[in-house]
């Protein structure tokens, strides 16, 4: 089964799509880019109110549980 695949079955992320998946040079950890779902309004985590202009920020690297 596939990394990706195993993803969008146990962290969904509603609005968003799992897009790329590459190991990182030193081999300790994977780095995945997610992009919008084409088509879904952007809404607010917080207030789930709808929101235009939201999550537009530079490219971020959070850390995440283990697998």
């Amino acid at each position: 089964m596939q990394i990706i695949t195993l993803l969008n079955q146990c962290y969904r992320f509603p609005g968003f799509v799992y897009r790329h998946l590459r190991l990182t040079p030193d081999h300790r950890s994977l780095e995945v880019r997610i992009r919008p779902r084409v088509g879904s309004r952007a809404i607010c985590s917080g207030c789930h109110s709808p929101a235009s202009g939201y999550d537009h920020l530079a490219d971020r690297q959070l850390e995440f549980i283990p697998v």
